[in-house]
């Protein structure tokens, strides 16, 4: 499997993993369903970017912020994470 093929699927295992942690399932079925849900493998190698976003509330606190992760080919995974009060940036693979 391509590096940037193996950097997306670890993007989407992170969105997922909430999921996961609801349904006891081998890593095999979890990758088969994320290709599934982008719309195949075909249609997952034509991407060389993507960027997810979505609001969250941390549950100590109840603080709402939002979380955005994005994934450039070749090699970069990148997560923010922005609250009332504090900003995270997590690079989690390449560089800033």
């Amino acid at each position: 499997m391509r590096l940037s093929l193996r950097i997306i699927i670890a993007g989407l295992l992170l969105v997922l993993s909430h999921a996961v942690m609801a349904e006891t399932l081998d890593r095999a079925t979890v990758i088969e369903r994320l290709i599934k849900s982008y719309g195949g493998e075909v249609n997952l190698r034509k991407a060389d970017s993507m960027i997810q976003e979505w609001g969250m509330v941390a549950l100590m606190g109840n603080r709402h912020g939002t979380d955005v992760r994005s994934i450039r080919i070749p090699g970069r995974l990148k997560v923010e994470l922005t609250y009332p009060d504090k900003r995270e940036i997590r690079i989690l693979n390449g560089q800033q």
